[in-house]
């Protein structure tokens, strides 16, 4: 929390209505404050069983675990949430994890489950993912909710696309790194890409390409730099370097700590490789038009595939809602909207209730 300035980020809300503004100074970081997010953030990923390191990674990118941090879009809280990413959690994954939490024999889903309530994606109510103390457990929970949203759909797409890596890297750990990317990016645009780069660079890929801290010419941070389905610069940049930064912001703390104390079992975040990537690009690394065409027509593909998918006549507008905002949610790049997809993705999502 102490890595974050202590102007320029933050809010206040007095009552669940209205826009946060960046109008108030950084909290001051003590026992209490800390102690209230981390109880928070154990119980939530205690009941959902969703890994609280990785949870913490992306949170001390998004926020640095401020729970009145103002994104500049609004973005709000914690887990910096966007409209289309609690209308997702609205429709599509709340009511069955609530259903599931009820249930639950582990205490902490009992002291969840008064967060575990719907939120309000308008911009006028966005205080609501701020304000106390409602917050920060309302809030981590539909961050949870997310990343854990994020893991099927990446499952979903490679299977949709029939995404094979080599035997010599590690597939789940890809898996596990793309649902955090997901969390900025989108499922559908960081999967489509990955399809492509798994043809093209197959005969030379290895772990180390998913090395998001050292965006070398084969990397597949760099391929997304410049292959990502999306005509704005500025977006394909940020997701390039989005997880990357994610990874860092987790070093920049584990530094801070004795050694060994956030020791990842896992190796999701290995020691970066920091001589990997010296020297000329080779002729293979450069990026073709051809890749980008085959990217985008990926995406297509993932857009076709959930519209047949989803080809059973509508049964009132909630399906028509639920429809619509998973695709919105696995197509969109944050800060996107639906008008700056491609023509033909666009003609798909408005097909989707028809």
């Amino acid at each position: 929390q102490l890595t974050l300035p202590k102007q320029g980020y933050y809010g206040y809300c007095p009552t669940d209505v209205g826009r946060p503004a960046r109008t108030h100074p950084r909290p001051c970081i003590s026992e209490l404050y800390v102690g209230n997010v981390y109880e928070h953030l154990s119980d939530v990923t205690t009941c959902f069983g969703y890994n609280p390191r990785w949870l913490f990674s992306v949170l001390s990118l998004e926020s640095a675990l401020h729970i009145n941090a103002v994104g500049g879009a609004y973005d709000a809280g914690i887990g910096q949430l966007t409209a289309t990413a609690i209308r997702e959690i609205n429709l599509n994954v709340l009511p069955r994890a609530l259903r599931l939490a009820k249930v639950s024999p582990l205490p902490a889903c009992q002291r969840v489950l008064p967060f575990m309530t719907e939120g309000d994606p308008t911009l006028d109510k966005r205080c609501s993912f701020l304000v106390a103390p409602k917050n920060p457990g309302h809030n981590l929970v539909f961050s949870t909710l997310l990343l854990l949203r994020n893991r099927t759909l990446v499952e979903n797409y490679f299977t949709r696309l029939d995404i094979r890596l080599p035997e010599r890297v590690n597939v789940d750990r890809v898996k596990a790194m793309l649902s955090l990317l997901a969390y900025n990016a989108g499922a559908g645009g960081i999967t489509s890409a990955l399809k492509t780069y798994s043809v093209e660079h197959a005969d030379h890929m290895s772990n180390a390409l998913f090395d998001f801290e050292n965006v070398g010419p084969r990397s597949f941070a760099y391929f997304l730099l410049k292959n990502f389905p999306s005509a704005d610069e500025g977006i394909r940049k940020r997701v390039s370097k989005y997880l990357g930064h994610v990874i860092g912001a987790t070093r920049n703390v584990e530094s801070r700590l004795v050694l060994g104390l956030c020791s990842d079992p896992e190796l999701l975040y290995p020691a970066p490789h920091t001589q990997l990537f010296k020297g000329v690009a080779s002729p293979s690394a450069k990026v073709s038009e051809s890749s980008r065409l085959e990217t985008q027509r990926h995406f297509l593909r993932l857009a076709e595939a959930f519209s047949q998918e989803k080809s059973a006549p509508p049964k009132g507008d909630l399906l028509c809602e639920q429809r619509q905002s998973e695709f919105a949610y696995s197509f969109l790049a944050k800060g996107q909207e639906m008008h700056e997809l491609p023509l033909p993705i666009q003609e798909v999502y408005h097909q989707l209730c028809q």
